[in-house]
């Protein structure tokens, strides 16, 4: 489809972002006992990101912590004491929002894309089936030969993403009603991202 097409090369384009990720059910894992419920960060090409989120740890405990990445290195604080560690993680968010890796080649791997009819004349809206495995940057490993509901929405002026809505089960630990929003604002904005202190 065109407007995907487009669309993916734009952000693919892109120098910088804002996300924010939120679930209607349940949360992603971003690493084991680690369960995120939201999300906010921002993306500058091509391997930094900032992220600030909040869910649950080991079973149920409610935490609140940051995320900074720059190219292999990813620091988090720690939900307890709120200072800054260097994390050995091999899952990073970013290889999901990096906009040359993650976003565009979601939208390019869309399958059976059709366009939904709305009032709006601002937007265009897609649905769509998309492989689970589209999403393992994100999520580390997937479902195999899964497929998910995505649904997007389209700036129709710029062509800039500026939703994606996804259902359904990509990993093991999702609920079978997970539902992930993905929100994505303040394109090429000017960024600093800067490795946090360790002291």
């Amino acid at each position: 489809m065109a407007v995907l097409e487009r669309s993916g090369k734009i952000m693919q384009a892109l120098q910088s972002f804002q996300f924010e990720l939120s679930h209607d059910e349940g949360g992603t894992e971003f690493m084991p006992g680690l369960i995120v419920e939201e999300a906010t960060g921002d993306v500058v090409n091509p391997d930094r990101l900032a992220l600030s989120f909040s869910g649950t740890f080991g079973g149920g405990y409610a935490i609140k912590s940051r995320m900074v990445t720059i190219g292999e290195n990813t620091y988090m604080t720690n939900p307890l004491t709120g200072a800054w560690q260097e994390m050995s993680s091999s899952v990073s968010p970013l290889g999901f929002f990096n906009p040359s890796v993650g976003i565009a080649a979601m939208m390019l791997r869309l399958e059976q894309a059709r366009r939904i009819e709305v009032d709006r004349e601002d937007v265009f809206r897609l649905t769509g089936a998309l492989p689970a495995d589209a999403l393992a940057p994100l999520l580390g490993q997937t479902l195999q030969d899964a497929l998910v509901d995505v649904d997007l929405t389209i700036d129709a002026d710029d062509l800039y993403l500026l939703e994606a809505r996804v259902s359904g089960r990509v990993a093991e630990p999702d609920t079978d009603d997970i539902v992930r929003t993905i929100e994505i604002r303040r394109f090429d904005e000017p960024f600093v991202i800067e490795p946090p202190s360790l002291e």
